[in-house]
């Protein structure tokens, strides 16, 4: 499991802790990307044993952050999320049961960690209004970072993530699904929940740039489902 990071301890804990509680088959590791040589994501990261810290001084964006977690895995299972989510319990055995059974990428519902803000929830509702845990399973087209497994082999012969501030999930995704039509696929129960915006300047720009990036990317949002 990859999760790069860059100064958000007062959340990463809550993600850690989340991770460290998940249910396996197999033996996992959790690799912590500090992607801005930040003091306190070390110290924090060394509180919990089964974290891997790679540090970086030159203050990555998260595709470059997220690559240079993957080359520090050992794993043949490539798990993405971020600082700011916290998967639910059965989040990693559902990726994994996914891969397992014919999927060659997998992506899952994004809850909100903060239902009772209405600006954290305006503020995932921007980005995540296509993966709601109403959605059922079945075939996709794309995938945000935060909630995302393939396997490492397959990550790679995609092309890793590309060096963009932003749509560098929507480009790996693109690939995995030119490559393997129809075997990237939502899987119900691989949920996460991710920490909004609570701040409408912040949450209000980061859709901007959001926006920006779809239109480059010639993204077509359908909104075919409903949330809770």
């Amino acid at each position: 499991m990859i999760v790069p990071c860059r100064g958000d301890v007062d959340v990463l804990v809550d993600c850690l802790e989340a991770l460290g509680a998940q249910e396996a088959s197999a033996s996992f590791e959790v690799v912590v990307v500090d992607a801005a040589d930040d003091d306190a994501v070390a110290a924090l990261a060394e509180r919990y044993p089964f974290v891997r810290l790679v540090r970086s001084a030159e203050g990555l964006s998260p595709g470059p952050a997220r690559n240079l977690g993957v080359r520090a895995a050992h794993g043949s299972v490539l798990a993405f999320t971020d600082a700011d989510c916290v998967p639910q319990p059965g989040w990693l055995a559902a990726a994994t049961t996914g891969l397992e059974t014919g999927a060659r990428m997998v992506g899952g519902p994004i809850l909100h960690a903060r239902p009772g803000n209405p600006i954290a929830v305006a503020d995932n509702l921007q980005q995540f209004a296509e993966f709601p845990p109403t959605r059922p399973a079945g075939p996709a087209t794309h995938f945000p970072a935060c909630n995302v497994a393939l396997r490492a082999e397959d990550f790679r012969a995609a092309g890793g993530f590309i060096d963009e501030r932003l749509g560098e999930d929507i480009v790996l995704s693109r690939a995995m699904t030119e490559r393997w039509p129809g075997r990237v696929r939502f899987i119900p129960e691989m949920r996460v929940a991710h920490v909004g915006r609570t701040a409408w300047t912040s949450m209000l720009e980061h859709n901007r740039m959001l926006g920006e990036w779809r239109g480059r990317l010639r993204l077509l949002v359908c909104l075919l489902y409903t949330s809770d």
